[in-house]
Parts: C-alpha cells; structure tokens; sequence
C-alpha cells in the first residue's frame, strides 16, 4: 500500500518558490561560519551524492537546492535516501522501503529491485511500518516529486545504534550498485546541531566543516549531527576515492527565522563530488 504525503497548500507552495531563487538564496540563507573552508566550491567532478536537511522550516532551501540539482545533474534515475529512524520503530537497525510514495497527483515510485535485493543483501525483515511518519524521507517527496518526476527511490532509515558491520553492508551494496547504474544519487537526509545554545552550535558546526571536508569514517564520533551512523555509511561508501564536498549552503533556524531560539538546530546543504 502507498505511503501519502501530506502536500502543502498551493499558497504555501507559491511561498517557498518566491523564496528559493537566487537572490532570495543569498539573503535568506547567508554563510555565518568564518572558516576559509566553508566557501570551497568545487567545479569539477562527477556529483554523485549530497547532504539536505529534512526540517520542512527551511522547505525553501530545499526547493533551492533541488532546483540547484536538477539543472546540473538531471539525469538522476534513483535517489538512494540514507537518513535516521527518528522514532526508534525499525525491528533490524536499518529499514528499507519498498512502498511508493503518493504526493497529490504525483507519485514517487521505489525502485523495486534494488530495494528487495539490499535487503536480502542485509538479511533483514521487510519492515514498512517506520516509513508512515519517517520525516528523514518524507520530506524529500514533494521536491524530488517535483524536480525529478522520473526518479524513483531507495529509502534507508538508519537507527542511532545500528552495528557498524551492518553499515558496512549498507555502503557495499550501493557503491556496488552504482558501479553498474550510473544514474544514482546518494542523497544524505542528515540535521547537524541540536538543543544547543548558539555559541555552542557555532563551534560543534565550524568543526563539522573540516570533518565534512575530509569525508573520513573515522571521524563519526566526533560530528555533532542527528545520525552519525548515517554519515558513517555515506564516508564508507566514498571511501578510497578521490572526493570533494561542495558545501553550497549552511543556516540555522535562528538565523532563518530572523529571530531568537532557544534550540537551535543547523543545516548544511553539500554535493558530494568524485573524481
């Protein structure tokens, strides 16, 4: 049975498309880190892989970088979607779709084969339950929905405490996956700080950068973000290639709002690039 997202009004539609060109992009979402790495921008390389936020409070950024995606890299033919299980509800550690996704009129399909054969490949349940209210995939729909309405996708959800082996599975079956498909994207559905105070996030996200500029599984422990395991699969899948991450936009709540918060929350929007 399809999975339903809630579509949001075509008032509020209309709003997020107002605000996600370019210039609204550059006022709204200003880079607030000074830290010289923060600016790269790498021009070459294959874009195989990215990290987007799942809050729907920056759905406009989001908007913006899908747009971003879809006019560089169209050709996109599965979305590999790697993100947390938020409510615990996942029976293996790690689930795996295979129900389409229903926005409106719209449809996301699944890619069917390769979902049923990662999980076999994991040795897992068919577990489809987490996937209703999941908010890590959900939130993707209606821009994938929108941008790329001939992609279907994998979704992944990933537990805080998945065994690490389990991971490595995770990574060797996409990277082996792509190898033969090279119309995928690995999409990291991944927040960075939370419930902290701004100074505090400030710190933990200026260390992030060079963790994310170095794209290396060792450093999982020490990324402040709301699913390390997710990141651990992401750098294992990369690991051993030539890899650069574009880190096109970073906010916060309290500077997206324009107002005081008291749990703030950060967002990082990157390509991942391979040469």
């Amino acid at each position: 049975m399809p999975i339903y997202v809630k579509p949001p009004s075509y008032e509020q539609w209309q709003s997020w498309i107002a605000s996600s060109g370019d210039d609204a992009a550059n006022a709204l979402f200003p880079n607030s880190l000074d830290c010289p790495e923060n600016n790269t921008k790498c021009q070459d390389g294959l874009i195989q892989g990215g990290i987007a936020s799942h809050h729907q409070l920056i759905a406009p950024l989001l908007l913006h970088y899908y747009r971003e995606l879809s006019g560089i890299k169209p050709e996109i033919a599965t979305f590999f979607i790697i993100g947390p299980d938020h409510f615990h509800e996942t029976r293996a550690g790690v689930a795996v779709n295979t129900e389409d996704y229903i926005w409106g009129r719209k449809r996301v399909g699944i890619n069917k084969k390769a979902a049923n054969e990662l999980i076999e490949f994991l040795s897992i349940i068919y577990d489809p339950y987490p996937f209703k209210r999941e908010h890590s995939v959900l939130c993707h729909i209606p821009f994938i929905a929108s941008f790329f309405p001939s992609a279907d996708i994998v979704p992944v959800i990933i537990d805080h405490d998945l065994a690490l082996s389990l991971c490595r599975k995770v990574s060797t079956f996409i990277r082996n996956y792509m190898k033969n498909n090279p119309g995928c994207f690995v999409l990291l559905s991944m927040d960075f700080s939370h419930h902290l105070s701004a100074g505090e996030t400030r710190k933990r996200d200026t260390a992030a950068i060079s963790i994310l500029m170095e794209m290396n599984p060792e450093f999982t422990r020490e990324i402040t973000c709301d699913s390390p395991r997710s990141w651990y699969i992401f750098t294992t899948l990369f690991s051993g290639n030539p890899v650069c991450m574009d880190i096109r936009y970073y906010t916060t709540n309290e500077r997206f709002l324009r107002q005081p918060v008291s749990d703030i929350t950060s967002y990082f929007f990157s390509f991942l690039r391979t040469f």
